[in-house]
């Protein structure tokens, strides 16, 4: 009767499972050469929670999921995760009704309300982090200290907001922001497989153990 229970809770649990970390997805669009995860990536493809996309010293990436459009500007990283977006370096710009968290160094800006909110998210300098409401007021943490943007207002007012002129970054991960093996489709699929496969042998195999007395 066990088994039957066990084997019943492996059917309904892993396809869910992998069911809701499908839902952790978005669309990329790209203009230029654009990075996933270190890697070349096409006009368009699908990126999952925990990638990386890194746009070029010419280029730019769009990341659309319902109800959000981030804007990835010109020589940026980003990580994409299930309702957040971690800008590593260079500037986003985002448009959401889904209270989508940005975060960037010790800065996180989250929308006040599900309306329309809009802004941008500069880190060209880890001292010198900015955040720019455009529509909608923010709530925004810097370094714990909690303040609310009104349209117009940003958080480093003293911010120069350009980029200083040198080389592009090379692709390729960045510290902190690694899209991991395991956090992929495949991994999770390869993972349920070896689980379950794993758990049917110990349900299935021969409950008496091997001795001299009883072969």
């Amino acid at each position: 009767m066990l088994r039957i229970f066990l084997c019943w809770v492996l059917l309904i649990v892993f396809p869910l499972s992998l069911f809701a970390s499908e839902t952790d997805t978005a669309m990329l669009y790209v203009k230029g050469k654009v990075w996933v995860n270190g890697k070349d990536t096409p006009d368009s493809s699908t990126v999952f929670s925990g990638d990386v996309v890194q746009t070029d010293c010419d280029s730019m990436a769009n990341i659309n999921v319902p109800g959000s459009n981030l804007n990835v500007q010109y020589d940026s990283t980003v990580k994409f995760e299930s309702g957040a977006i971690s800008l590593q370096y260079g500037i986003l710009s985002l448009a959401t009704s889904k209270r989508v968290t940005v975060k960037a160094g010790n800065v996180v800006a989250i929308p006040v309300s599900e309306g329309q909110t809009e802004f941008e998210v500069y880190n060209l300098d880890p001292d010198d982090l900015n955040v720019i409401a455009r529509v909608g007021d923010l709530s925004v943490s810097v370094g714990g200290k909690l303040m609310t943007l009104h349209p117009g207002q940003q958080s480093n007012p003293s911010a120069d907001n350009k980029r200083e002129k040198k080389p592009c970054h090379a692709p390729g991960y960045w510290p902190g922001v690694r899209g991991g093996l395991l956090g992929s489709p495949t991994a999770m699929w390869l993972g349920a497989g070896a689980v379950g496969g794993v758990t049917i042998y110990l349900l299935t195999r021969d409950p008496k153990p091997i001795s001299p007395d009883h072969p």
